[in-house]
């Protein structure tokens, strides 16, 4: 359905809403029926993309609302450690030392276990690559209520696995 308003004189002019279906107003700016279905179907692709694009991005710094998904990412210049601490006791539940060129996602869910009155909620997390915005988390474990992510900086200049220097290799004999 398309909604819009109403402006002029007469009987239209009482009517401040109206509704009409998506095909009459195809029709009604020239599209023939072919280009109707596809006009239809590209409009319903670029919604669902739009609804998928504001949710629960695992972009560092945060989607700008309240998913309570914590992203984290570890680079030669500030390799990351990421503790989880229950408030209660200060006690540190949880620690991953993220690797250089990955991502650590945390994504905790609020009374998961209602019948776990110590810890009820859920934390998920995974190590993902850096350029994935959406996915899975594979890991998860009961957290309580009371919690703080704590993340610090590992002495910079650490290189990810890819990026290890290779061993010279001497040349072959008869070479100079």
């Amino acid at each position: 359905m398309v909604e819009g308003q109403s402006e002029g004189e007469g009987a239209w002019g009482r009517v401040t809403r109206y509704s009409v279906p998506i095909g009459w107003a195809l029709e009604a700016i020239g599209m023939r029926h072919s280009a109707k279905i596809v006009g239809v179907a590209v409009c319903a692709a670029l919604g669902l993309a739009g609804g998928l694009a504001g949710c629960n991005r695992f972009v560092e710094g945060g989607t700008g609302v309240s998913y309570d998904t914590h992203t984290y990412v570890s680079t030669s210049e500030q390799p990351k450690t990421v503790s989880l601490i229950d408030t209660r006791t200060d006690e540190v539940m949880w620690t991953v030392e993220v690797p250089v060129g990955r991502k650590l996602v945390v994504r905790f869910v609020n009374n998961y276990y209602p019948q776990n009155r110590s810890f009820p909620d859920q934390m998920r997390w995974d190590l993902i690559d850096p350029d994935a915005v959406y996915g899975g988390l594979a890991n998860e474990m009961p957290v309580p209520t009371s919690r703080r992510l704590q993340m610090e900086l590992r002495t910079p200049g650490e290189l990810a696995p890819n990026d290890r220097p290779r061993t010279a290799s001497t040349p072959a004999a008869g070479m100079n």
